[in-house]
């Protein structure tokens, strides 16, 4: 029997090895931004959220199902502590891990604050962080993971209605 501890094999099995390592350096390198001013830096958050959680395609919030999705964002805060109206924009292709990717927009209820935000529902559970500027509360935000026309005139109380509409 061969045995692989010659200084030429182990060359081989280095070089092997190195390469194998620089393309999966590579690889990941397309997943990672510089960091940016305003952003989460290195050690806030949760383990493993990258500072524009949220905020990208490529950095969805993993959610379970619609149900998850709408849970989630009827408990989200905009800055001035007020709960969101919103809707599902569409699907707007894949995150990193192959699963599709829905956009919803959002409206506080004072009007002040709008986003645009990534939920991936392909995932158990519910995180318990939120994206940068925004917070987590009991539920009290309404809205619906269908379009809805004419979104951006409507108000918190019309979107509560047709929501409660839809529920009877």
């Amino acid at each position: 029997m061969a045995k692989f501890e010659s200084p030429g094999c182990t060359t081989i099995f280095r070089r092997l090895l190195i390469r194998i390592l620089y393309r999966i350096r590579t690889h990941l390198e397309r997943y990672i931004e510089p960091e940016e001013e305003g952003f989460l830096k290195k050690g806030q958050g949760i383990k493993g959220v990258h500072r524009k959680f949220g905020f990208s395609k490529r950095h969805p919030i993993p959610v379970n199902w619609p149900e998850g999705e709408y849970e989630y964002l009827s408990r989200l805060r905009c800055p001035c502590g007020e709960p969101f109206f919103f809707q599902r924009v569409g699907s707007c292709g894949f995150a990193p891990d192959g699963h599709v990717v829905d956009r919803f927009e959002l409206m506080c209820r004072k009007k002040e604050h709008r986003y645009f935000l990534y939920l991936d529902m392909y995932h158990s559970g519910m995180p318990s962080t939120s994206p940068k500027g925004l917070s987590l509360s009991t539920p009290a935000g309404v809205g619906t993971t269908a379009g809805v026309e004419n979104f951006e005139k409507m108000t918190f109380e019309e979107m509560e209605e047709r929501v409660m509409g839809c529920k009877e």
